[in-house]
């Protein structure tokens, strides 16, 4: 079985996407570009077993996969509470690729606080020039950790 891999641009909600591109040698009879609606190219991603998705958090980009751990400096949520990514820039499996432009629309991930935990010991030095003054100040910093939950494919 040849691998396919599909590159999406979605430009809005509902547009086709632009192009296929394949590992098979092409049919010269045949052109390049195929076009897909979103429902048909989410449910193609669907039926495949393992996903990965790339998203926003808090301003950051992450590779994610269900069930990860995501460690993200202190963010203020009660353990056991649920963020919801919607933020996805790219969903994607072995075969499948989805790219948004900038996001892929009708997917959401849940977070879920898992614990609020702090970083190794660190020695910040404080000093003042020409005098002798000098201080090791130790810090920890804070860190929330965070479990990514099964993609919720909406249609």
């Amino acid at each position: 079985m040849l691998s396919r891999r599909i590159s999406v641009a979605l430009r809005n909600l509902g547009t086709p996407f632009r192009s296929i591109q394949t590992s098979q040698p092409l049919d010269p009879n045949t052109t390049q570009e195929k076009q897909l609606s979103t429902k048909d190219a989410l449910n193609l991603l669907q039926s495949q077993s393992k996903h990965f998705i790339m998203g926003k958090i808090y301003d950051r980009s992450y590779l994610l996969t269900p069930g990860d751990l995501v460690t993200l400096p202190r963010i203020q949520q009660p353990l056991g509470s649920v963020l919801n990514l919607s933020q996805i820039s790219q969903v994607g499996s072995r075969d499948f690729t989805i790219n948004g432009k900038p996001f892929v629309s009708n997917l959401s991930i849940p977070l879920t606080v898992v614990e609020h935990t702090r970083g190794k010991l660190e020695h910040k030095i404080k000093f003042k020039k020409r005098k002798g003054y000098r201080r090791a100040i130790p810090s920890k910093q804070p860190y929330t950790r965070l479990r990514v939950g099964q993609i919720n494919w909406q249609s």
